[in-house]
């Protein structure tokens, strides 16, 4: 029997999904592995118009999926001995569009995992930011019969995984023991923490491989990292919905902050572009500055300090201990969303954000780069497990895949006799 891996995703093939999604590491663990891109299922064209400059072969058989009736087959046709690994919802509610990809897993009973280790802070499992959202989609929908109608299906599709029925549930859950997202989504939907197997944050791996790869002590330059968001041009904006930042205004707002950071620490700022930017080293608005593209965990550990909004790899400079700056702008000050998830990050770190186009602020703007900084909580939660473990996630994901696959096909063949 082929040991199969099935990769759902809701984005096409991106050069970056054959790591994060375990991929390579899967493949030389000696599985067959499928990635299915239900981009056009879900999100229709716009999904593949917005990724393709970034889109790239993966090393593995790639299936495209653009009707429901294709991956109703397909699933038929393998799903006795596959495990799937969802990469199209996660920890996310379905909606109404994501959601039929799960009405067909349990059709067929598939087992398909949710590999959590993308687990930064939301604000969604704290029951006053909980409460608050939920007040202000019911406002919202009220307005809006599209709205309602989403929001009420949401709601009753919830309900239906509660019971177990019209949608599958995931057979395992990869991820942090203490993470409360992880945690909430157990609650919501009746499952037991029995589900969780623990693994560590994709992050945490990262560093994991820096550090063994690095074998002197790493010794800190005169540089600050700034994590760049891609702010105005994420492709991941126009695919939910969302307006970016004007380029010119936000752009500006960053570099006379940057400025001020270098005038005030002699520190050198350094951009760590996004995967998805379409900046480059040769071609940035940055100025002078270094933009440096895959080696984010590289120029942190180097760096002296750091400047963020709200990105995943702050985990970096949490992992090295160093000090952290989280900052505004105006733009981003008129946008609730934006403001709100910066807060949930200066509220699990302890720190002030600056709003970078208020002189007042910046002017008082002050950082002790040789003072000690306490990340423990904060790592427990969104980075590594208390019980250390010294495995990589993707390491124990193949590990734990050939024994369910082993105990599916012996209990496969006890019902047959």
């Amino acid at each position: 029997m082929t040991n199969r891996v099935v990769v759902l995703s809701r984005l096409p093939p991106l050069a970056i999904f054959a790591k994060v999604f375990g991929i390579k590491y899967l493949s030389k663990s000696g599985f067959e592995v499928v990635f299915v891109d239900v981009s056009f299922l879900i999100d229709g064209v716009r999904s593949q118009d917005l990724y393709q400059e970034h889109s790239s072969i993966l090393g593995c058989e790639t299936v495209v999926i653009n009707q429901l009736e294709e991956l109703e087959a397909f699933v038929k046709e393998s799903f006795e001995s596959t495990i799937f690994i969802d990469q199209v919802s996660g920890l996310a509610e379905f909606n109404p569009n994501t959601g039929q990809v799960f009405k067909v897993l349990k059709r067929y009973n598939a087992k398909y995992y949710v590999i959590s280790n993308f687990a930064n802070p939301t604000g969604s499992h704290d029951v006053h930011s909980f409460t608050f959202a939920l007040f202000l989609k019911i406002k919202k929908a009220l307005k809006n019969p599209r709205l309602l109608y989403e929001f009420l299906t949401k709601k009753l599709i919830v309900q239906f995984i509660k019971m177990n029925i019209l949608y599958q549930k995931p057979y395992r859950i990869f991820g942090l023991e203490d993470s409360p997202i992880v945690t909430a989504y157990l609650e919501k939907y009746g499952m037991r923490t029995s589900s969780i197997t623990p693994i560590n944050a994709n992050d945490y791996d990262i560093y994991l491989e820096y550090m063994r790869e690095t074998a002197q002590p790493v010794m800190s330059t005169e540089t600050c990292v700034f994590l760049d968001e891609d702010q105005t041009n994420h492709p991941d904006f126009f695919l939910f919905g969302v307006a970016p930042l004007s380029e010119f205004e936000y752009i500006s707002s960053m570099n006379h902050f940057f400025d001020c950071v270098e005038s005030k620490t002699g520190l050198s700022v350094i951009i760590a572009g996004h995967p998805k930017s379409r900046f480059s080293s040769e071609n940035h608005p940055y100025g002078k500055r270094a933009f440096v593209q895959g080696n984010t965990v590289g120029i942190v550990a180097k760096s002296k300090m750091v400047i963020a909004h709200s990105s995943t790899s702050i985990n970096f400079p949490v992992l090295f201990g160093k000090p952290i700056v989280l900052v505004l702008t105006s733009q981003m000050k008129d946008r609730p969303e934006m403001v709100n998830i910066v807060k949930v990050f200066s509220g699990e770190l302890g720190l002030d954000p600056v709003d970078v186009d208020s002189a007042d602020e910046v002017d008082a703007f002050n950082i002790d780069l040789d003072g000690q900084r306490d990340y423990e909580v904060y790592l427990h939660k969104y980075v590594k497990n208390k019980a250390p473990i010294n495995k990589l996630a993707w390491e124990i994901v193949a590990e734990v895949a050939l024994k369910d696959l082993a105990q599916l096909e012996l209990t496969k063949k006890y019902l047959t006799y």
